[in-house]
């Protein structure tokens, strides 16, 4: 327990920080959500929900909820105590699964619909009484910031759907180096000096770029108990640039490992894909490998973490001195700068990463538009608000933990937050749902996080060159975030309940909606905050889209699936409300965040949509009734890009791209726009 203490030190420093920032967190919710931020590496996540209750009566319990999908449901305990650091027992686990198993059981009965309609946790109840003959997995996890009995939790049913039990303990945190430093560790293994042999290699291929760096490739074969000792020594930086953490004996990825080395070692070779490695460099005598300088391992973390595993109960284990580990070893050298270097081997571990889940997330981190927005964060500062303030800048994390590496490496971490403080921190699903929702599409931002993040960033790599990457459209963005986090603000103050999110992306849908997309993000981004009355605007917004969304067709009666419809962001977009966007809030020109292009090719000509007139609209879906060449549902686009038009309104990204279809079959058949209709 003593290498722990020091995690521990960290963590219950890291929470007062959190707790201190007036953000409304209590240290369990702190800890849930810091959690909950680096685990998506292991575990499929969609949006979390943080959702207290406790029922010493029927002795249930649960702290938040991920509703993933229609089938899938992560549950969420906390332990969280900051005044000693000790082990919890088997029988404290089990109490607590216990608990969260009691609240599915009533859940399921019906028996907690009787909850109060406004509190979170009466969403995923209601989801679990109404849907659970479709729900197919839960998974309940205990997060910890203690150290867990080795437990080896086995699978249960309740009826058909499994029941998964995960624990992220206080040594979990260690393995995933949450809350470490995450500085470099020069690692240098002299296979000689350490265990007694150099090892062959076959010389695979060598590539030198345009650039001048240099690319060359060794295959080995190295014992699995040497792998195991290195990562004895070496912990979590011998896999630095592994973009997932260790996913613990219960993946099936592992399980497997562990069978081949218990009862078929002499096969590891063959069941084994190996692990994906790079050095700075590496001395060779008489064809082998001596020795290896800083050493990473970019695929193979589970690989190399079950090893050790295996190792550490060598008892079960005997033949582990049987087993070989193919290996890969890239040698980096020559390039231009570290930029370059880091830049090629996230490329390696982007590709060599296939067996376990990688969220797109992380794999985009090195776009060229991340990198410029990365970029600009770094030198733009915010506009002075307060004379004699000091000033600051917000900060992109492009790569999730590296506001926290930068902080290391500054030296001063005071110094840093003051220069970047927490509350200006942003990444890239951050980025994503705010602009999905200025975009009008709260429906794909309720998909989740990572869903959402997807079509964004399909949409950035789509209209690649679009973009105009500099201070005011990087102003802009930031602007975006501070609207996003406002409304939700806003709306978390209002308690309405458990559909706050959704409420949030698509208040901001409709603020972008009621106001042509020309609210005024300037003004924003230079005070750092809302205009004078828009505050009042969100607040009645916020209670009829609540009302709205929460008036689910018979059909599709669960609220948080129901907001994954197009139809329901129709139905709220087309209400008449009784109050309208001041023109003193918006600017001449609509803001187009996502740079989607509204530019069609026809023919031999480009045609903008946006020039496309409401009365035009109505002529080709007359034109395409009275020929039957437009089907109703093409018709039907067309006259609703005339309503849209008629009100101000632009159309979502989905219905642009229906739009230059319909276009482009009218003109084909002989619609003639714009040539003598």
């Amino acid at each position: 327990m003593i290498r722990l203490e020091g995690l521990f030190n960290k963590i219950t420093h890291e929470i007062n920080i959190l707790t201190n920032e007036d953000n409304g967190y209590t240290e369990n919710d702190a800890f849930l959500k810091m959690c909950y931020d680096s685990l998506g590496e292991m575990y499929e996540q969609n949006e979390l929900s943080i959702s207290h209750y406790d029922s010493v009566q029927y002795d249930m319990k649960i702290d938040a909820f991920d509703l993933i999908n229609e089938d899938s449901i992560n549950l969420y305990l906390t332990y969280y105590d900051s005044t000693q650091l000790r082990e919890l027992d088997e029988s404290f686990v089990n109490k607590q699964f216990d608990q969260l198993k009691n609240f599915i059981n009533e859940s399921r009965k019906g028996h907690l619909r009787r909850l109060d309609e406004s509190q979170n946790i009466y969403q995923i109840a209601d989801y679990i009484y109404t849907s659970f003959n479709n729900i197919k997995n839960i998974k309940m996890l205990l997060i910890t910031n203690q150290k867990v009995q080795n437990s080896d939790m086995k699978k249960d049913y309740i009826d058909n759907v499994e029941l998964d039990f995960e624990i992220v303990d206080l040594e979990k945190l260690n393995e995933i180096n949450l809350f470490t430093e995450a500085d470099k560790q020069d690692i240098y293994v002299d296979f000689e000096e350490k265990f007694d042999e150099a090892i062959p290699f076959i010389k695979g291929s060598s590539f030198t770029s345009k650039n001048k760096y240099s690319v060359d490739t060794y295959l080995v074969f190295i014992k699995g108990v040497y792998l195991a000792q290195l990562y004895d020594e070496y912990g979590y930086s011998l896999l630095e640039g592994n973009v997932r953490a260790y996913l613990k004996k219960s993946a099936k990825t592992n399980e497997g490992i562990l069978e081949t080395i218990k009862e078929k070692p002499d096969l590891f070779v063959s069941y084994n894909n190996g692990l994906s490695t790079v050095v700075s460099d590496l001395t060779i005598e008489d064809n082998c490998i001596k020795s290896l300088k800083n050493w990473k391992i970019v695929n193979g973390g589970q690989t190399t973490a079950t090893l050790h595993e295996a190792y550490k109960k060598s008892y079960d284990y005997p033949r582990m001195n049987d087993v070989y580990v193919p290996v890969k070893i890239t040698h980096i050298h020559d390039c231009l700068n570290e930029e370059e270097e880091e830049l090629l081997i996230s490329d390696i571990a982007k590709y060599a990463n296939t067996q376990n889940k990688v969220n797109q997330s992380d794999l985009s981190s090195n776009e060229q538009y991340h990198i410029e927005l990365e970029k600009i964060s770094r030198e733009l500062c915010i506009p002075k608000v307060i004379p004699g303030t000091e000033l600051e800048k917000w900060f992109y994390e492009r790569v999730k933990g590296k506001y926290n590496i930068e902080m290391t490496r500054s030296g001063n971490p005071t110094s840093f937050k003051k220069e970047f403080p927490t509350k200006n921190k942003f990444d890239k699903t951050d980025l994503a749902k705010s602009v999905m929702s200025w975009e009008q599409e709260p429906y794909t931002v309720s998909l989740g996080k990572e869903k959402n993040f997807i079509t964004f960033n399909s949409r950035v790599k789509a209209n690649e060159g679009l973009y105009m990457i500099n201070h005011l459209y990087y102003s802009r963005l930031v602007a975006l975030m501070i609207l996003y986090k406002e409304v939700g603000r806003i709306v978390k103050e209002q308690k309405f309940g458990g559909y706050n999110a959704n409420v949030q992306t698509y208040v901001v849908a409709l603020l972008s909606h009621m106001s042509n997309k020309s609210l005024n993000l300037d003004v924003i981004w230079n005070k750092q905050e809302l205009p004078e009355g828009l505050e009042r605007i969100i607040k009645i917004l916020a209670k009829k889209v609540l009302e709205l969304i929460c008036d689910t067709p018979s059909y599709n009666t669960n609220v948080a699936m129901y907001c994954r419809k197009d139809e329901c962001w129709e139905k709220v977009r087309d209400y008449d409300y009784s109050i309208s966007i001041p023109a003193s809030m918006c600017i001449d020109t609509p803001i187009n965040i996502a740079q989607n292009t509204t530019t069609t090719h026809i023919g031999n000509k480009n045609i903008n949509i946006e020039t496309i007139s409401a009365d035009e609209w109505v002529k080709i879906s007359t034109w395409g009734k009275s020929t039957e060449l437009l089907t109703s549902a093409e018709r039907s686009m067309a006259y609703s890009m005339y309503k849209l038009i008629k009100k101000g309104g632009t159309p979502s990204a989905k219905q642009l791209d229906f739009a230059k279809s319909i276009l482009k079959k009218a003109y084909k058949n002989g619609f003639g726009y714009k040539e003598g209709e």
